[in-house]
């Protein structure tokens, strides 16, 4: 089942954000793509990705990989966002994507490790989209850092056919686009 979650009307980095979750969802490939995550935690101090319903009630769900998903990405909010101070209402977001997978799911016909390819159909989406600072890494512990629950299933969920990624980016954007 596909979960969106999405704003009527979003601002400030939401909008920069949902742009670009609904042209991933529209990858092939991508079965869920969520918007901001917050890092949240359990009873035991677990991290883990916690993303809002956005549907008015106080329900949250955890991001985690699940071997029924082929692919799902979500978003963070990697620093400080800034105003530019010769535009008014412009801003400039640190962002980042990541995205996990199984191999055999999303192209089951290709039998090699095809991260890179999807890496670049990314990046170029974003660089499409007038993102700068482009950059992006594929170790587990930089992927999900902070995120210790995913961090201990490392092991299970990044060894092949399970594949990961996270795109660092810049995005800017106004106040009220």
């Amino acid at each position: 089942m596909s979960l969106k979650y999405t704003y009527s009307s979003p601002k400030l980095h939401d909008k920069e954000i949902q742009t670009l979750q609904t042209l991933f969802e529209a990858y092939a490939w991508v079965e869920d793509a969520y918007p901001l995550v917050r890092k949240g935690e359990d009873a035991e101090g677990n991290g883990f990705p916690l993303v809002y319903a956005n549907d008015g009630s106080d329900t949250s769900y955890k991001v985690l990989p699940d071997s029924e998903i082929s692919c799902f990405c979500f978003f963070e909010l990697e620093g400080e966002v800034t105003r530019f101070e010769e535009s008014m209402g412009k801003y400039s977001y640190p962002l980042s994507v990541t995205f996990w997978l199984q191999l055999d799911k999303v192209y089951p016909a290709k039998a090699y490790d095809y991260t890179s390819e999807l890496i670049v159909a990314v990046m170029n989406t974003l660089d499409d989209q007038g993102c700068t600072d482009i950059s992006y890494t594929t170790d587990p512990d930089d992927i999900f850092e902070g995120f210790s629950e995913l961090q201990e299933k490392t092991t299970q969920h990044f060894m092949r056919n399970y594949s990961a990624f996270k795109i660092y980016f810049t995005k800017e954007g106004t106040q009220c686009n």
